[in-house]
């Protein structure tokens, strides 16, 4: 619920909202708190300063709304970032033809058959034991009788 038409002594600059409820709680604080918690707003939605608003209500006021435009601000931030990375893209020189990238990978593949090949990797893993048998019941091997 966001009024975008609100009296001109709050809102000044382009692209700066006021909550109705921001606009209901701060109308019924006196004359001269009112004028301190808009620039406050103001300022904290512009750039994100923190204006010393008097202790009391008008405070409680302010520190309630802070974290809501904090959100939005970041919100704007990673929007415009992901707009610079688009263009950034969009900019970029275009892939390689088809005929340089599969020129490219038949080098690679040459090299990769020239290495030698570790032992490690072609071994087969070790099968594991069966969760289910209990040691106690599983058969015994005998045990080798020495010879004398």
């Amino acid at each position: 619920m966001e009024n975008t038409t609100m009296n001109a002594q709050c809102r000044k600059g382009k692209g700066l909202k006021f909550d109705q409820e921001w606009k209901d709680a701060v109308d019924r604080l006196p004359k001269h708190y009112r004028d301190e918690i808009c620039a406050a707003i103001e300022a904290y939605q512009r750039d994100l300063t923190v204006v010393e608003v008097t202790p009391g209500v008008p405070r409680a006021i302010f520190m309630l709304i802070m974290p809501t435009i904090r959100r939005r601000y970041r919100a704007r931030e990673l929007r415009r970032l992901a707009r610079a990375r688009k263009a950034a893209a969009k900019a970029a020189p275009s892939p390689r033809p088809k005929s340089a990238k599969s020129a490219s990978v038949a080098p690679e593949a040459a090299q990769s058959a020239s290495q030698p090949v570790h032992s490690a990797c072609n071994q087969l893993p070790t099968p594991a034991p069966n969760p289910r048998q209990n040691p106690a019941e599983a058969p015994r091997q005998a045990a080798p009788t020495p010879q004398t």
